[in-house]
């Protein structure tokens, strides 16, 4: 009876192995499909279709933007992880993917857990913005500013949980700052109500506020990054102000369902690469004010992890609950 099982075990294995090797030959044979867990027009989406355009031309197939927005990007996230393993449905993730868990009871397990990593494309630098009119021309007066207030300066965030909100926390514990978080449900109102002087500053991505910036309507003081921004020559680094602790960089990667035959990972992979360092894709990223930067799977399932560790315990140590 044994041998009899172990035999069906290893047939099964066996078809198992030429079915998944058939149809990662064959692959692409139709359409593909990148789901953005955000509306359309904002920076992910503009990302998603700049490279499905540059895998449209690479593979040879249709590679199709759906967009599936809600629930703090659950909506769209649930959808590929349910979706088969096919090869055809892919996630555009966000450093939000290994930050919602630590904050949301609604997530159960590590969302992270549910996908096989493809690559990562991108990534974007945040920028410290206040309003024109605030006392402060670097990071240094700023703070100065901070701890002399009579009450706590407001910062603006997408939301609780957000790459924003946890940003400021981290910015308060190094400084040891208190601040005040205002929670908005997106970057529009947070940006309008810092031009208004509603609120004091705001940690945000660079390309909704670049116009602002350069029309004067915020002040830039610091980009949390390594380097410069090109668009931005003038504004100091993270690291140039000794701040290499506030190095966040909000990133896109690709993610397929658990499951899908590594095969194919290892495809759509290799086609990613090609866009991502082709000087097309590296120029459109950096007119939107974001950097073309690729690693392949392993290195970005390492990536994900080592971020959803810093993460975390920026949560525990801030004492942030569960909402």
């Amino acid at each position: 009876m044994k041998k009899i099982l172990k035999g069906m075990l290893g047939a099964t294995m066996l078809s198992f192995t030429v079915c998944t090797t058939a149809i990662a030959a064959t692959w692409p044979e139709k359409a593909l499909k990148i789901v953005v867990p955000y509306a359309p027009g904002g920076n992910t989406d503009t990302v998603g279709r700049i490279l499905a355009d540059g895998l449209s031309k690479e593979l040879g197939q249709a590679v199709v933007v759906e967009n599936r927005p809600g629930a703090t990007a659950l909506i769209g996230t649930n959808f590929v992880a349910d979706s088969p393993a096919d090869g055809y449905t892919y996630l555009l993730n966000t450093i939000s993917l290994i930050m919602s868990p630590h904050i949301f009871n609604s997530i159960k397990g590590d969302l992270h857990s549910k996908f096989e990593p493809v690559s990562q494309i991108s990534s974007i630098s945040k920028i410290l913005v206040v309003n024109p009119s605030f006392p402060a021309k670097n990071i240094a007066e700023f703070l100065a500013v901070a701890k002399q207030a009579e009450k706590p300066l407001s910062y603006g965030t997408t939301g609780v949980g957000s790459s924003n909100h946890l940003m400021g926390e981290l910015f308060a514990m190094n400084t040891g700052i208190e601040f005040m978080h205002v929670p908005y449900g997106s970057s529009s109102p947070a940006i309008n109500d810092l031009i208004a002087k509603e609120i004091d500053f705001i940690f945000e991505d660079l390309p909704p506020v670049s116009q602002f910036i350069l029309g004067n309507r915020l002040k830039a003081l610091m980009v949390a990054s390594e380097e410069k921004n090109s668009l931005f020559p003038n504004v100091p680094s993270a690291v140039e102000e000794g701040f290499d602790w506030l190095i966040v960089e909000p990133w896109n990667g690709v993610l397929a369902p658990k499951g899908t035959p590594t095969t194919i990972i290892d495809a759509m992979d290799a086609a990613i690469r090609k866009v991502v360092q082709s000087p097309e894709y590296k120029e459109r990223m950096a007119n939107m004010g974001a950097l073309a930067v690729y690693k392949n799977s392993a290195d970005y399932a390492l990536f994900i992890q080592q971020e959803y560790d810093r993460w975390g315990e920026v949560v525990r140590k801030a004492g942030i609950p569960k909402q």
